[in-house]
């Protein structure tokens, strides 16, 4: 299984972030991608009460795989060299949504969990595909 998640440097999971994932996070792979996404700590919740409608906000999870994934997620946006898909939602959440730093980096580590998650269920190996 840890082949299937660093097969490509552009990926930005290499071999102890794959481990990690495996042993901290078994459930990836199986189950839908929302409640591993809750598991982890990176699914937007509702932070809402009676009437009052608040923001979304992230809590809970598994500290340390989030830890990693964070990791990850900065070299998959800041340190290839080649374009990406997580660099490409990275620019498109900063530059033109605007989005807050922070929040865009969690919501490409949520998109990462989704993809590993989708890895690990189907065995296939990652392949970076850029769409126009």
């Amino acid at each position: 299984m840890q082949r299937i998640l660093c097969t490509d440097r552009h990926f930005g999971i290499g071999k102890e972030t794959a481990r990690t994932l495996l042993i901290e996070c078994p459930e990836l792979g199986k189950g839908d991608a929302d409640s591993i996404s809750c598991l982890v700590g990176v699914a937007p919740l509702n932070w809402d009460s009676g009437k009052m409608n608040g923001k979304r906000h992230i809590f809970g999870g598994r500290r340390s795989v989030c830890c990693e994934l964070y990791e990850a997620v900065m070299t998959a946006v800041h340190r290839c060299k080649e374009d990406n898909v997580f660099r490409q939602l990275f620019k498109r959440l900063t530059v033109e949504l605007k989005k807050p730093y922070k929040s865009a980096m969690v919501a490409v580590i949520h998109k990462m969990v989704r993809v590993v998650h989708a890895l690990l269920k189907n065995g296939t190996k990652w392949e970076n595909k850029l769409t126009a």
